[in-house]
């Protein structure tokens, strides 16, 4: 038995370049749900917002059957009709985030934008997922697999490219903009960070540092101590550059 197949968008990108951007053929056997068929092709499910069979808004739950006519799209192009059924639902107001151990990058720039975003190298992909269900928390991976796991049900998947155009396009879709508060939390262990009065932290500050420097902040949690120097900078402009709006939706 077969299906007609049509990815649509960004999700273009997990298919082989000779299927991207046009119809192709799927054979299956059995029993099989369009999730399975979909994820077999390629696509995490947390990436898919509509799918369209034979012209009706389905589930992840179909079951195929031969000749089928299947179009998927992601949240940036679903369709414009009526009755269509969005599948991917992201936590929107003041969402939380779990990430797995190969995007520290990511991490560390999300949290200076002030985003709670829970990091621990240690965490295998079942204690992620365990973390993300229970707590809520969006699950931010490069891995199409670990996102492919039945029990996922928020995720993002981040490519490889440009840090900043990616981060860019999350703060865009989940409307982030007016939750960011820079430089509040720790990047190191997500703590939100405390004021440190100068004359407190005076021993722990380079003497270079203390003549032009009157701000400091404290991690409560690791200790770690935040002043803007040289390194602020840099993730400054990475921010600025996140939050500009001619960048975000609105």
């Amino acid at each position: 038995m077969k299906v007609t197949c049509r990815f649509h968008g960004e999700l273009n990108e997990f298919l082989p370049p000779v299927r991207r951007m046009h119809e192709f053929e799927s054979r299956f056997k059995g029993r099989e749900s369009i999730k399975d068929k979909i994820e077999a092709l390629g696509a995490p499910h947390t990436e898919v917002d509509v799918i369209l069979v034979n012209g009706r808004s389905m589930g992840f739950d179909h079951i195929l059957e031969d000749g089928d006519v299947i179009n998927v799209y992601p949240s940036s192009e679903t369709p414009v009709m009526s009755g269509v059924r969005h599948l991917r639902h992201l936590p929107m107001g003041s969402p939380r985030f779990i990430a797995d151990i190969n995007i520290h990058d990511v991490v560390k720039m999300m949290r200076a934008l002030g985003l709670d975003v829970l990091e621990d190298r240690t965490f295998s992909f079942e204690e992620l997922i365990e973390i993300s269900v229970n707590e809520g928390r969006i699950l931010l991976s490069s891995s199409k697999e670990l996102l492919k796991r039945k029990r996922v049900v928020h995720g993002i998947f981040i490519w490889q490219g440009d840090r900043v155009v990616q981060i860019q396009k999350i703060v865009a879709d989940l409307s982030l903009k007016r939750m960011c508060k820079p430089f509040s939390r720790c990047l190191l262990c997500n703590t939100l960070l405390e004021f440190a009065p100068k004359e407190i932290v005076w021993e722990r500050i380079p003497p270079k540092t203390r003549k032009r420097v009157n701000e400091f902040a404290r991690c409560p949690a690791c200790d770690r101590l935040y002043w803007k120097g040289t390194h602020h900078g840099k993730i400054k402009e990475k921010v600025d550059r996140i939050l500009s709006p001619i960048s975000l939706k609105g």
